[in-house]
């Protein structure tokens, strides 16, 4: 299996996201839709794999995550991200923190970036949302560009939500079954 389809992420702007950051070009993410169908891909089809599943912070909490997981704290991404370890397995959890559309608005503005000024043109939370939650959004070149100019002005400005979540996917990429989470807390 390639190490893209080991990345799922679970909603289509997540999708379009992590192909950008992660500069998968040819062989896309494993999307899947919700963060119960997520959860339950990686314990059917990956459960003796690696993989790296990317949920929403949703107004109810996953009980999969504190009953299998330990929550791993990374300097810096705390109001941007949540990490996850599965105890027994290499399997991670990345919960991006608000919503993906709540946290592509606070990059935005961290990196000042004005939404309506990009090829988006959109203003508000609820215009935003109209878009990403568009299956088009998963290929959506007018995203992909806004997440190009992510990536771009957070390694200029070392923007640590987007730098470190970028090289803590790639590490685990990398590294798979021998990453270490003591270097990934240390990074």
């Amino acid at each position: 299996m390639s190490l893209a389809k080991s990345v799922i992420p679970e909603c289509y702007v997540d999708s379009c996201l992590f192909n950008v950051l992660l500069k998968f070009e040819k062989e896309g993410v494993n999307h899947t839709k919700g963060n119960a169908t997520v959860v339950k891909k990686v314990e059917e089809k990956f459960n003796d794999l690696f993989c790296v599943a990317i949920i929403d912070k949703d107004k109810r909490d996953i009980d999969f995550l504190t009953r299998e997981c330990d929550r791993v704290e990374l300097e810096g991404l705390g109001n941007y991200f949540t990490f996850f370890k599965r105890r027994d397995k290499s399997h991670y959890f990345i919960q991006i923190v608000p919503a993906v559309e709540e946290w592509i608005m606070k990059v935005a503005n961290d990196l000042e970036i004005d939404l309506s000024q990009t090829d988006l043109k959109v203003s508000s939370l609820e215009e935003l949302k109209k878009l990403s939650k568009k299956i088009e959004s998963k290929n959506d070149e007018r995203f992909k560009s806004l997440f190009r100019t992510f990536v771009k002005k957070s390694e200029e400005k070392n923007y640590v939500p987007v730098v470190k979540l970028r090289n803590t996917i790639l590490y685990l990429l990398d590294k798979t079954y021998q990453a270490d989470i003591k270097e990934l807390i240390n990074a």
